[in-house]
C-alpha cells in the first residue's frame, strides 16, 4: 500500500474527515511565560494537540485514519506580536517536505508542501503574521512511528488564529508501535487511551517575548 521503505522513523498517512477524541487534559507549560497570562498566547496554545486516532482496528502495522482540525484564538491586541518558544512532543510518522525552510529544530519545517502523497502531515497555520509550519518533518521517512521531543520558536500576533491540522493523505497510518513492536509513550505526556491508539503531538509554551 505504501511505496516508500526508507529507514529512519515513520510512515504513512490518510484522508477522510473524522472527529478526534481529545486525550487527557493538557499538561502545564514547562516554564512560566514572560508576558501577562491574561493576554499571553500561552493561555490559548499551551497543551494544544494534533490528533490522529486510528478509526478502525489495525493489523499491527497500519490502521485507518482521517483528517482532523481545530483552531484557537490568541489573546492580546492585534498590535502585539509575540515571539514564543514551544516544546513539541508526541508519537508520529515523520514526513518529507519541500520548497520550504528547515530549521535547527528536529521535526520543524517552515512553509513549503509535503513531498509525497501518503505520509501524515501535522500542520500549524498561523493567520497573523501569515505562516505555515509542519511539526513532523524528516529528510527521510521510515517504517515505524517515532517519539518526537524538541523545542522551536515562531511569531504570532494578538487576536490571530492558530489552526492545528492533521492530513492523513491516503486514509491509513502507521500504528503506535516501534521497530520492536512496542507502543511508545512519552514521560510527562498523558493520553487516553495510554498508549495512544494512533498518532499525536502536544504543544506546550515555555517562553513568550
Amino acid at each position: 500500500m505504501h511505496s516508500e521503505l526508507c529507514a529512519v522513523a515513520a510512515l504513512c498517512a490518510a484522508c477522510g474527515s473524522v472527529t478526534a477524541t481529545e486525550p487527557d487534559a493538557a499538561q502545564p507549560s514547562d516554564a512560566a511565560v514572560s508576558r501577562d497570562s491574561a493576554v499571553s498566547p500561552a493561555a490559548a496554545l499551551s497543551g494544544q494537540r494534533w490528533l490522529s486516532p486510528c478509526t478502525a482496528p489495525g493489523d499491527g502495522a497500519l490502521c485507518s485514519a482521517g483528517n482532523t482540525q481545530h483552531s484557537v484564538t490568541i489573546g492580546g491586541a492585534s498590535t502585539d506580536t509575540f515571539q514564543i518558544t514551544v516544546r513539541i512532543r508526541g508519537v508520529v510518522e515523520v514526513a518529507p517536505f519541500m520548497n520550504g525552510i528547515t530549521t535547527g529544530s528536529a521535526g520543524w519545517y517552515v512553509g513549503g508542501v509535503v513531498g509525497d502523497t501518503y505520509h501524515n502531515t501535522f500542520k500549524l497555520t498561523v493567520s497573523s503574521p501569515p505562516a505555515i509550519y509542519y511539526a513532523n518533518y524528516a529528510a527521510t521517512s521510515g517504517l515505524f512511528v517515532v517519539g518526537l521531543d524538541y523545542n522551536t520558536r515562531f511569531a504570532i500576533d494578538g487576536g490571530a488564529t492558530a489552526t492545528f491540522e492533521v492530513d492523513a493523505q491516503d486514509a491509513t497510518q502507521r500504528q503506535n508501535v516501534d521497530s520492536t513492536g512496542v507502543a511508545i509513550t512519552l514521560p510527562g505526556v498523558t493520553t487516553t487511551p495510554s498508549p495512544y491508539d494512533g498518532q499525536f503531538l502536544q504543544l506546550d509554551v515555555i517562553d513568550v517575548q
